[in-house]
């Protein structure tokens, strides 16, 4: 037949090709629905058959809308007039389309089964999604006109996503997966968000062409998605198995992060932001990026280990300390963007400069793990001091090091509660006067509380700078000085007081600590120990003299984060006498226990001591019931007790990932404890069942929500 004339005429004769004059009839496949809503029953349609694959339709404002009826149901171009409406709701089935164009006012409804565009996807009207799968082989480009109800189900594309002027892109649930075979480009409207989004594109780029959000979980499985100048703001889970790819822009992750497995690459003066439990940041390329650990709660820092990194510029950040897994190295800038401590668990920092933002009380660099030292790594290349902020929870006992020459070196400090003598790192007994010191030496006093064991990797001298923290300082600046170990008494180096603190050159390395030739430091605390038996704790501390000492007060804590006074004991003035005092815990924790002695005078003045870890073991407490077990609603817990559990006890509801879903605060006293759980907001899942505070172990209780 003649170029776009049909092989039969209206009377269903064969046309034999000759030319022929008039019109050509071309059939128009459109949907009328006038049997019911399946779209494989062929009266239908207004041809009376139902459309093949080379068949190009249109989906009108009918009283009966089509639903897909059939296993396996085709046409070409699919074309949705406004009023029309088409629905896919049933498993088993699925629908294929050459391409797809949803005008305004016309709507897509798709619960289950699934919708296949092998082509475009020109949205401009309603796409409602439960569950089921929109499979989009083409590009998907949406509008401000597009209007989208989404709470399930997954959309995948192979082509380029345009979403940049839909505002109403805001799903509540389901997955969009960009699984193209060539390179992707995505853009989404700033009102706009994913849920979930996946990139698995094999080899390729999903290139993000704006800034976007996830307020679900992002996953790369394969493939590489690069985020460019742009911010990418994730709310949940971020899983990285395929490449991360930042240049300068931003990812910002609220919940937790793993590229176990996967990369992390900054092209250039990126940043990434890590608000939950981080695993790991992959193969770790730094470039000038910097990271950030913000979250709220305690967080461990990668510490890469030897796959890759080290860190460019490290940020402090949150409301919770943050905790080195490893040994870490920070080549850029160490800062502080909050009140948060560093906790380096006894490994090594290493530093290339002065950080930035910290040096307080409330933002140092600490060890919460017995024996309390804090190991810092200054490598050198210049003149320039660097301030090397360690200390304990509450009290900055800062040092400061500036090399002799820009000879590469690398300086390690090692803050060490107590004295070097009578051996590295303990509290000397039985010498009320103190640590050998140097015949020839002008000071009279040594800090016995504190020193820094600093060793280097050469040769090169540096001027060192300590600070009078938590000592009585010197009123004249001539009686401070540095003294050095030498391995049986302290040596005086040539020494520069100053307000707050003294300054000397080191030409030679071992431990170093604070000197007074005036009035005495402050109470010369000579031992402060603990023992646990029969569920109480014997605190006993000596002293070797006092001044001005008004009363001590006694600190407890379970993480040496957050403490509580428990005691005070009233000090003796002004003695010389060594004296002995004893206080005892009746109600200490299961587990490890910590204290803290702290001493104020008359003036107000206070000073705080390292802190004691003491645990108190008892048998853990098992056997409660917790009924009914699965529950839909509300949680009943009985539990018989010998011991009242104390004033700050809590029931956790977590998930099977360790995360607070639910928090609620109880008393449980001595005896019989009947406690009642509302489930009803949370979702369905395996939850488990965690007390906090408790004086006693309870151990954790696997639990059902229906």
């Amino acid at each position: 037949t003649p170029s776009g004339a049909p092989a039969k005429d209206f009377l269903g004769n064969d046309r034999d090709g000759s030319p022929d004059m008039g019109c050509y009839e071309f059939v128009l496949y459109s949907w009328n629905g006038t049997t019911n809503t399946d779209w494989s029953t062929a009266s239908n349609w207004s041809t009376g058959s139902v459309p093949t694959a080379s068949d190009d339709i249109i989906i009108g404002d009918k009283s009966n809308d089509p639903v897909i009826g059939s296993g396996v149901d085709v046409c070409g171009a699919l074309t949705i007039q406004s009023g029309g409406k088409l629905t896919v709701n049933n498993g088993s089935n699925k629908l294929t389309v050459a391409s797809l164009t949803l005008n305004s006012g016309a709507e897509i409804d798709i619960s289950n089964g699934e919708l296949e565009c092998t082509g475009k996807f020109d949205h401009d009207g309603t796409l409602t999604m439960t569950g089921g799968t929109l499979d989009i082989n083409g590009e998907y480009e949406s509008s401000a006109s597009s209007v989208e109800a989404i709470s399930g189900g997954t959309i995948t594309v192979a082509g380029e996503w345009d979403a940049s002027s839909d505002d109403a892109f805001t799903p509540t649930g389901g997955t969009v997966e960009f699984n193209g075979g060539a390179d992707q480009t995505f853009a989404q409207h700033s009102s706009a968000n994913f849920y979930n989004l996946t990139i698995n594109n094999s080899s390729y780029d999903a290139d993000a062409g704006s800034n976007f959000a996830v307020t679900g979980g992002l996953t790369v499985t394969a493939g590489e998605l690069d985020i460019s100048t742009h911010t990418a703001t994730v709310t949940g889970a971020s899983d990285i198995d395929g490449t991360l790819t930042v240049s300068t822009g931003k990812y910002d992750a609220n919940g937790s992060f793993d590229a176990t497995g996967g990369n992390v690459t900054f092209t250039g003066a990126g940043r990434l932001e890590l608000g939950g439990t981080v695993t790991s940041l992959g193969t770790f390329t730094p470039g000038t990026s910097t990271v950030s650990y913000d979250g709220s709660s305690a967080q461990d820092i990668d510490d890469f280990g030897s796959k890759s990194g080290p860190y460019n510029n490290l940020d402090l950040d949150g409301g919770a300390e943050k905790d080195l897994t490893g040994n870490t190295t920070v080549n850029g800038v160490l800062s502080w963007s909050a009140d948060v401590d560093m906790e380096t668990n006894g490994h090594t920092l290493t530093i290339k400069q002065s950080p930035t933002g910290g040096n307080t009380d409330s933002r140092l660099i600490r060890n919460p793990v017995s024996p309390f030292t804090v190991s810092v790594a200054y490598s050198s290349s210049s003149t320039t001091e660097c301030f090397i902020p360690v200390g304990i929870d509450g009290d900055v006992r800062d040092i400061s090091i500036s090399a002799a020459s820009a000879t590469a070196e690398t300086y390690t400090v090692v803050y060490t509660p107590g004295s070097p003598y009578g051996g590295a790192g303990t509290l000397f007994n039985g010498v009320p006067t103190g640590a050998p010191i140097n015949s020839s030496a002008d000071a009279a006093h040594v800090n016995n509380l504190y020193y820094y064991d600093i060793s280097r990797s050469g040769s090169v001298n540096a001027t060192l700078k300590l600070k009078f923290s938590g000592l009585t300082e010197p009123a004249s600046n001539s009686d401070k000085y540095i003294m050095h170990w030498d391995g049986s008494e302290w040596d005086q180096l040539t020494s520069t007081g100053g307000s707050g603190y003294v300054t000397a050159l080191a030409t030679s390395f071992s431990p170093f600590g604070q000197g007074s030739g005036g009035s005495a430091l402050p109470i010369d605390l000579v031992s402060f120990n603990g023992k646990c038996e029969d569920n109480r704790v014997d605190i006993e501390f000596t002293v070797a003299s006092q001044q001005s000492n008004d009363y001590f007060s006694i600190y407890r804590s379970q993480n040496t984060t957050e403490w509580s006074v428990v005691g005070e004991i009233e000090g003796a003035g002004n003695t010389s006498t060594q004296m002995t005092y004893n206080w005892v815990d009746d109600n200490p924790m299961s587990g490890n226990n910590y204290y803290r002695l702290v001493q104020t005078d008359y003036d107000g003045t206070s000073e705080g001591f390292d802190p004691i870890a003491v645990r108190c073991e008892s048998s853990p407490i098992d056997g409660y019931s917790v009924y009914p077990n699965p529950a839909d609603g509300l949680l009943n817990i009985d539990l018989e007790l010998e011991n009242y559990q104390g004033d700050d006890v809590s029931i956790e509801v977590m998930d099977i990932n360790g995360k607070i879903i639910q928090l609620q605060q109880v008393q449980l006293t001595r005896g019989y404890n009947h406690l009642e759980v509302d489930l009803s907001e949370i979702p369905t899942g395996v939850y488990i069942l965690h007390f906090t505070g408790t004086r006693d172990y309870i151990k954790q209780s696997r639990l059902v929500k229906q």
